[in-house]
Order: structure tokens, then C-alpha cells, then sequence
């Protein structure tokens, strides 16, 4: 069977020959895994079964003081420490500014013929994923502040109902992009949890967050569904949500 066909396998809660897996790897430990077996090109040979397109429009991402990152959004990363995503250090959504905040536009972001040419590139028939991270809460924290979104999330619904609907029409946008290629899912990153359970509680999640996610899961289901033969209620469960 082909890699495609064993997570397939495993998706519809069928035993495959081989039970499918992906690595990866933060930047810090490629670096040191390349060094350890002196082959920079070590990840290629690790037999991964997901394949992950890329789609986003190079340059997205600019250095704009030394380890100060900003992304599409306005937002800094500090990489200073950690090189891999980084540490906000600026808010650019506010009660005060929401109205003036202009969202980025996806047409900028997406990238059509790299996406076409990265799904061309998975030559072992794995199966085909668009990673779509940082999809709502995260993003909204990002913007906004932690503290100050979670705060809002109780004095403030207004503002938080707003920035939250400003994001999922974002998202659907992207994800229809997305989903308008031959690819096999869609994984949704979002972070809503901590060691002991929801951070903004269930009640918070229920009235925020789900309303919203249903839409985004919906579009995925009913436009990708026509690429792969697993069944859609089941297959956009496949995400690390």
C-alpha cells in the first residue's frame, strides 16, 4: 500500500500493515540531529507519511530590529530565545483601535503556484496536508495579549465577538484557498488547553470559540472531501488542536 492509503487506513479505524507517523523537529534539534549524522538532509530519509505543502508567499515574515520578527498581521516575535516561533512583544488589536485594524489580505498571503508546486513535490505519495496554524484563539491572544483577551473574554464580550468574527471570516477565506487544491486535509492549530484543562474554561470556549471552528471544519469537510475517499466526518478530526 502506499503511504496515502495506510493514514487512510488508520483514519477510518482500520488496521494498516504499518502504523503511520510523522516526526518533526524544532530548530534547535535538526540542527543538532544534522550535525549527530553529519546529513543535513537527514529528515528526507525518516519515511514520514504526511506530507506538508507549502503555500504561504515567501517574505511574509520580516526581521525588523535584530531577532525582532513581524508577521502579516503587525505582530513581533522576539527570537532571541526561543528560534522557533518566538515571544510576542507588541499588541496591535485593541477595544479602542478594532475598528481602524485593517485585517491582511489573503490574496497577499497565499501563494497559488508555490502551493501547486509543493503538492507536485510529494513524490512517495504520502498524504498530502496544508498546515493552517495559529487559526483563532492563538491568533487573537497574538494580536491582543493573553492576559487582555482572556480579561475581555468577561467585561468585554463585544470586542472579543468582533475580533473573533474579524478572524473566522480571515479563515474561511484561506481555508477555501486552501481546500480549492488536491490535497487530503487540513490540519487546524488552535491551542485552547493547559495541563489541567480549557484556559478560558468551557463556558468561554462554548460561546467563543465553537460556534466559529464549526464553520471552518464544515468548509473542509464539504470542499476537501471530493479528494479523498475517508469519510468527513471523520477525517478533519486529524489535527493537533
Amino acid at each position: 500500500m502506499e503511504k496515502r492509503d495506510i493514514v487512510i487506513e488508520a483514519l477510518n479505524h482500520r488496521q494498516p500493515p504499518r502504523v503511520p507517523y510523522f516526526i518533526g523537529f524544532t530548530c534547535r534539534v535538526r540542527l543538532q540531529m544534522a550535525e549527530y549524522y553529519k546529513d543535513p538532509e537527514f529528515e528526507k530519509k525518516l519515511g514520514n507519511y504526511l506530507y506538508f505543502a507549502a503555500y504561504e508567499r515567501d517574505g511574509l515574515l520580516k526581521e525588523v530590529e535584530p531577532d525582532i520578527w513581524e508577521d502579516h498581521f503587525g505582530v513581533r516575535w522576539n527570537r532571541k530565545i526561543d528560534r522557533d516561533i518566538g515571544t510576542v512583544c507588541n499588541f496591535v488589536v485593541s477595544p479602542e483601535n478594532i475598528d481602524r485594524y485593517n485585517m491582511p489580505d489573503p490574496e497577499h498571503i497565499f501563494d497559488e503556484k508555490k502551493f501547486a508546486d509543493s503538492i507536485k513535490q510529494n513524490k512517495d505519495n504520502c498524504f498530502c496536508i496544508a498546515g493552517f496554524g495559529f487559526s483563532l484563539f492563538e491568533r487573537a491572544w497574538t494580536m491582543t495579549g493573553m492576559e487582555n483577551l482572556l480579561v475581555a473574554m468577561v467585561n468585554d464580550k463585544k470586542f472579543v465577538h468582533k475580533l473573533f468574527d474579524m478572524l473566522v471570516e480571515f479563515d474561511l477565506k484561506m481555508l477555501e484557498k486552501l481546500c480549492s487544491f488536491p490535497i487530503d486535509g487540513v490540519i487546524i492549530g488552535d491551542d485552547w488547553g493547559s495541563q489541567t484543562g480549557l484556559i478560558m474554561g468551557p463556558h468561554l470556549w462554548h460561546e467563543f470559540i465553537e460556534p466559529r471552528i464549526r464553520q471552518m471544519y464544515f468548509l473542509v469537510k464539504k470542499t476537501t472531501n471530493m479528494f479523498s475517499s475517508i469519510p468527513a466526518a471523520r477525517w478533519t478530526n486529524f489535527s493537533h488542536i
